[in-house]
């Protein structure tokens, strides 16, 4: 797993949420939306792998935005993100994904979050379909955002995809990252601009390099997830 620390200086990053630095860290005798020590949630605590940022409901979220914004939230009282997302869930805001913990001393509770590039236990396949009249032979080369290459394979024999059954397209396991790949393609000796490959909670572990007699595009499956509704609507 690829992580990096997310939380520095109040000042000295750009929150995933907001751009702007609301200063030193905030702590305060009650959680954002003044929850108090007695709570009484009328949501239940999703244990999804993935949890959205916008589909928390108000008070977590509250408590999670502060938390992202200033490196961190404390509150003397009981906090509201543990009855909302479950410990081993990731929560995810506009493509970024982030774990958490929470500091206990004494009766101060404090939030933090730790940017992560997510895994899932299969892999992130990737068919080749030929779109052309003749058998061709590609090389396949798939960069993370980092530029690094994670993936190559050379001379994938593809037989033109209207002679053949579909369950006879190469297909090559690439990875098991939640991340955005660029996919570059050299047919028969020519290069090919690359294209890019989104794989998010909501589709992309499944995909096609069509290749055809000018470029290679790479076209996603996108699947109906589970965004812990039933957990954060009341009845």
């Amino acid at each position: 797993m690829n992580r990096r620390r997310f939380l520095g200086g109040a000042c000295g990053i750009v929150s995933a949420i907001a751009a702007g630095c609301l200063g030193e860290l905030e702590r305060t005798g009650s959680s954002p939306t003044d929850g108090g020590d007695d709570l009484d949630p009328n949501f239940e605590q999703c244990d999804d792998y993935i949890i959205p940022y916008s589909m928390l409901p108000d008070e977590p979220q509250a408590e999670a935005q502060r938390a992202l914004e200033n490196d961190g939230y404390e509150t003397d009282d009981e906090l509201w993100f543990p009855h909302a997302v479950a410990p081993t869930s990731v929560v995810e805001n506009d493509g970024d994904y982030y774990e958490w913990e929470i500091e206990r001393e004494e009766a101060t509770s404090k939030l933090r979050f730790e940017e992560t590039t997510p895994t899932w236990p299969g892999t992130n396949d990737l068919e080749v379909v030929n779109e052309t009249d003749e058998p061709v032979v590609v090389d396949i080369v798939v960069r993370d955002e980092a530029d690094n290459t994670i993936f190559e394979e050379a001379g994938v024999e593809v037989e033109p995809d209207d002679e053949i059954d579909v369950t006879e397209r190469p297909e090559l396991a690439v990875s098991n990252e939640y991340a955005t790949f660029e996919v570059a393609a050299t047919v028969d000796g020519d290069p090919r601009a690359p294209d890019s490959w989104p794989v998010t909670r909501t589709g992309g572990t499944q995909a096609r390099l069509h290749v055809t007699e000018e470029d290679v595009a790479v076209e996603v499956d996108h699947v109906a997830v589970h965004t812990c509704r039933e957990e954060y609507t009341s009845e």
